[in-house]
């Protein structure tokens, strides 16, 4: 999909794909293991299908901020929560926005990373890091193809430029072999 600027095909299609990946969508909430009380950014949340599915685990007070920079995505994403009092919405590039700094017990990235230009990887890497509190958890998804998505060695490598240690990590964790998903942790400042 192109997401910045979906074409027709894009546009009749994202409802399929969402009941397509619905499993995937409730794999990778798992995998992130949701108490229901965070406070969670959600980086590229594109039509608001795996957020949907998210919020409604929210149930202990918790809360999504949700960020894409496509208008049309936006768009069906308010269509889809309505009136969702525990998810903000952000049209907007984070580069370009602060979010709030140190505020995130955990952040999320679902097919999105790889989509971005590789010399520009590590500045995103970077903000989204930026985000999470101490111990807090930074959660990714990408598809690991030659064809399509970024090897999981560069995944693991910006991570830890930011600083992040990783927790655990696999592939197919969402029902896809090629699929590496990655739990990584912003650890405590040494005093």
């Amino acid at each position: 999909m192109a997401y910045n600027n979906p074409n027709i095909m894009d546009k009749i299609f994202e409802p399929v794909f969402g009941l397509f990946y619905s499993s995937r969508y409730s794999s990778f909430i798992r995998y992130m293991d949701i108490a229901g009380t965070e406070n969670i950014f959600e980086f590229g949340c594109g039509s608001g299908q795996l957020t949907r599915r998210l919020a409604r685990r929210l149930e202990g007070g918790g809360h999504i901020t949700s960020i894409d920079i496509a208008p049309y995505w936006i768009g069906k994403m308010r269509k889809k929560l309505g009136a969702e009092s525990r998810v903000t919405i952000i049209l907007g590039d984070l580069l370009g926005i602060d979010p709030g700094k140190g505020q995130y017990d955990l952040v999320f990235v679902h097919y999105v990373l790889h989509d971005i230009a590789r010399f520009n990887r590590y500045a995103y890497v970077v903000a989204l890091s930026s985000l999470l509190r101490e111990g807090g958890r930074l959660c990714i998804c990408e598809p690991t193809k030659a064809s399509h998505g970024m090897p999981a060695f560069e995944i693991r490598d910006l991570m830890e430029k930011c600083g992040l240690e990783k927790r655990d990590s696999g592939y197919g964790i969402n029902g896809v072999k090629s699929d590496f998903s990655a739990t990584f942790v912003r650890p405590a400042q040494k005093s």
